[in-house]
């Protein structure tokens, strides 16, 4: 379909770049876009890809070939603002970030500036062919080609113009070091590749679906052709001689890997049977299905609403539904739908090999342990009760004695990230994956409160700390509890309570939680201004003797600030909550309030910590007393200018006498 290799390499001085890695490695445009184009390719292939083309675009593909070379050759063009002056200046890491589709809107934009460079593009790269695929007067295919990054390119079409785009003639111009005739390998691996592309053939399809499914396709297939490691698209630094051929066979191993080419697991489903009373078996006795289940595996629609009463088994038989499905090759991914990311990973472990439902082992301590050999979370009840230790309860001469052993294993097989599916236990999404949250000796702070409450920074309230609203009307209190584990220790049980108002419990009851968590984050925010930035280097001016230049790396003086710190970090926390509610009460002033807060930690709460903190100091007068009026000098101003605390500071008399 598409031709394997080019004729000769390009000297490397002339590559355009397109990925460069964090320890010098590099790929160039012309290798980056074929990894981009073979993914797409290959996911056209895919049997499901082509059953949601075929929906919304059968009357229109009478080419199912052409069709796909074509759309190949739009992916392979997907980065060609790349070639930009500014975006290639990025090889230094300490130039100005510049992108490459707002920059390469600019060209199209119909400004008489941009004219020649445009006419210029589309002479090197053969663009004015493209035209003849696109029906008339309908450019949203070649649109979407530049869209890849999840939204359309900055542009607003005025008929057959493009208008209100960043002018981007300084990275275009076609002077000596011409961007555009930098392009070259590019135009001859597109006339090389995809050279059918070019042959007669009728349009690609007009409806808007298609081209949605284009541009999500071309984002995925970017995404995965992005990915430099070694089981991916690894760089080839410039001297890739048949990267096409690479990438085409590269492509359909990492479809297969990643599950979106599901052929194979397919493949091993058809051996298994289709019958319910094996489907969930996993190794145990099969079991007869309950009437709900009976009804599902009869219906003969492909599309079903089940509707019945808990515990009567709809997940087992949403789930064969799926398998029959997939075995008959109708679909090849299941997708869950839930409110929350939490229920719909704890759904998903439903999936075997999950737990093994109402016949699993619950008392994990009545099944015998020889120390070797774990258990697998398909051997357990969702709701099964763990032991720590290897301990046996015996008589010893009419006492009771407890025998301890070791073990080589451990008795649960480890679940990624802890992630149980425990519905009290608050997730947290990294890099990694999801993760049961941990608490550290700090406990449930104001600041780890916030986000359990209000899901911020990647964490992930549990499903049943959630306000519904079959909950009281008032009277709600947030509980937190966990058990902390040290180094070799315990480092205790910590728990907060966080009663919540009315007016509160219900926006968190309706899921309006956007302006609780903006309102919290504001003043975890002002709070970290006050500690840090006017009651800190007011400690240190004091401790320090009153320098003219703070020194924050004095130990001593980082010592002696630290209990000072901390105690009105304290403070904050003890009403951090009560207060908060107040911007949300009936006919309240929000930023009444928040200058009320902002006017108390200051004057109310950090001042009468430099007043203590002087008080107990031993120096002789004269070197306390330019001690304190340095402290107080840095305070006060400090207060008074500081860029967010000036839309809540309100100047009010303060005693300053110490």
């Amino acid at each position: 379909m598409i031709g394997d290799g080019l004729p000769g390499n390009q000297p490397l001085r002339d590559e355009l770049w397109a990925k460069r890695g964090a320890e010098g490695g590099w790929h160039s445009l012309v290798d980056h876009s074929a990894d981009v184009s073979a993914v797409l390719q290959r996911l056209l292939a895919l049997p499901s890809v082509a059953r949601a083309i075929g929906v919304v675009a059968a009357p229109d593909i009478t080419d199912a070939r052409s069709m796909t070379v074509r759309l190949a050759a739009l992916a392979f063009l997907h980065d060609i603002g790349k070639a930009n002056r500014g975006f290639q200046a990025r090889s230094d890491p300490s130039a100005a970030q510049v992108g490459h589709i707002d920059e390469l809107a600019w060209i199209f934009s119909g400004s008489r500036e941009a004219d020649p460079i445009c006419a210029a593009l589309i002479d090197a790269l053969g663009l004015d062919r493209i035209a003849a695929w696109l029906p008339p007067g309908d450019p949203g295919l070649f649109d979407a080609a530049f869209a890849h990054h999840g939204r359309p390119w900055g542009l607003r079409r005025l008929g057959f113009g493009l208008t209100d785009v960043r002018n981007a003639a300084a990275h275009w111009r076609l002077t000596p070091d011409d961007p555009i005739a930098r392009l070259g390998p590019m135009r001859v691996a597109l006339d090389t590749w995809f050279g059918s592309a070019f042959e007669a053939a009728p349009v690609l399809p007009t409806a808007p679906a298609f081209q949605h499914i284009f541009a999500g396709l071309l984002m995925l297939a970017d995404w995965l052709g992005s990915n430099p490691a070694e089981s991916f698209f690894p760089f080839a630094d410039g001297r890739e001689p048949n990267r096409m051929a690479f990438a085409l066979e590269r492509a359909r191993s990492v479809l297969r890997e990643t599950g979106l080419d599901a052929s194979r697991f397919r493949t091993g489903e058809r051996r298994v049977g289709a019958s319910f009373a094996t489907a969930f078996a996993d190794g145990r006795p099969s079991f007869e299905p309950r009437p709900i289940q009976r009804e599902t595996a009869a219906a003969a629609a492909k599309i079903l609403i089940l509707e019945s009463e808990t515990g009567s088994g709809k997940t087992e038989a949403a789930l064969w539904r799926f398998a029959e499905l997939f075995r008959a090759g109708e679909v090849d991914g299941l997708y869950f739908a839930l409110p929350t990311r939490v229920l719909a990973v704890r759904r998903a472990g439903a999936v075997p090999p999950g737990y093994a439902g109402e016949d699993g082992l619950a008392l994990v301590w009545l099944r015998p342990w020889d120390g070797t050999v774990p258990l697998r979370q398909a051997e357990l009840d969702p709701w099964y009760v763990e032991i720590c230790r290897r301990v046996r309860l015996g008589d010893a001469g009419g006492r009771i004695a407890a025998q301890a052993g070791g073990s080589k294993a451990p008795r649960i097989v480890p679940v990624p990230g802890g992630v149980t599916g425990d519905p009290w236990a608050p997730l947290v999404q990294d890099k990694d994956g999801l993760k049961v949250l941990t608490v550290d000796a700090g406990g449930f702070g104001y600041r780890r409160m916030a986000r359990l409450l209000f899901g911020q920074d990647s964490h992930v309230p549990s499903p049943l700390a959630r306000v519904s609203a079959e909950d009281a009307a008032g009277g709600l209190t947030v509980l937190a509890r966990a058990l902390t584990r040290g180094q070799g220790k315990t480092e205790g049980l910590h728990e907060r309570r966080v009663p919540v108002s009315n007016t509160v419990a219900a926006m968190l009851s309706n899921r309006r939680t956007d302006p609780l968590a903006a309102a919290a984050t504001e003043r975890v925010k002002l709070a970290g201004e006050i500690q840090n930035r006017v009651l800190k280097p007011a400690l240190y001016a004091l401790f320090e003797n009153g320098p003219d230049q703070i020194d924050y790396r004095d130990s001593g003086a980082a010592a002696r600030a630290r209990d000072f710190l901390a105690r009105f970090d304290r403070t904050v926390d003890a009403t951090f909550f009560a207060d908060l509610w107040r911007d949300f009460e009936p006919d309240a002033s929000a930023a009444d309030a928040r200058a009320s807060w902002v006017g108390r930690l200051v004057r109310d709460v950090a001042w009468p910590l430099i007043v203590e903190a002087d008080r107990g100091m031993s120096k002789a007068v004269g070197r306390r007393r330019r001690a304190l009026a340095r402290a107080e000098s840095l305070f006060w101003s400090a207060a008074r200018r500081n860029r967010d605390l000036q839309p809540y500071w309100r100047e009010a008399p303060r005693d300053d006498a110490a």
